[in-house]
């Protein structure tokens, strides 16, 4: 009896080595299957941030270009805008001496000399207009540029991508930071 018990228990040892060594070989093979998938994920995982690691890099070399070309854009108006101001200033001084010297060297009725006043006083007021309206546009493209840096830093943070990092700077303005309606969000 007690030798059948030994080999009962000889027969159970046996059964439940192989079911442990089943079960061993199944636990590696899904350890492997699962590694094999792990390293799969890796791999696209990778490959979905080096490209966008590109097209981050790919939209500030095209945002730098632009915000550039904006800069280029805006000194050169502002140069022809500075020499255009100074050559109204010389031709002002010039009229102004003009006029002086003409009412001096004739004897202009004081009627007349008042509607030439009035005459160079609506052509001044003109020429303000003109300035007033040109300052109001270099204001509305200082808003645009200033709206379209803050949208892109809004958009890179959604990516996940630090807006610091890229270093935009805002152009100088009296205009406020509120949305304008300029850009779309």
């Amino acid at each position: 009896m007690v030798e059948g018990h030994d080999n009962q228990l000889f027969e159970m040892e046996k059964d439940y080595e192989a079911k442990l060594a089943r079960m061993k070989e199944e636990l590696e093979l899904k350890q492997r299957v699962e590694v094999i998938k792990i390293e799969k994920e890796f791999a696209e995982l990778s490959e979905k941030y080096d490209k966008v690691v590109l097209d981050r890099k790919d939209l500030k070399n095209k945002f730098d270009k632009l915000t550039n070309e904006v800069k280029k854009h805006a000194e050169m108006y502002n140069v022809v805008l500075s020499r255009k101001l100074e050559t109204e200033l010389e031709q002002l001084e010039q009229k102004e001496a003009q006029l002086h010297q003409l009412m001096q060297n004739s004897a202009l009725e004081p009627k007349l000399v008042e509607e030439i006043k009035g005459k160079v006083k609506e052509s001044i007021e003109n020429k303000n207009l003109t300035i007033k309206n040109l300052k109001y546009s270099i204001h509305h493209a200082t808003k645009a540029y200033n709206d379209a840096i803050r949208v892109y830093e809004a958009k890179l943070v959604q990516f996940g991508i630090p807006a610091e990092e890229l270093g935009f700077q805002p152009l100088q303005t009296i205009t406020s930071t509120m949305p304008a309606g300029l850009v779309s969000s």
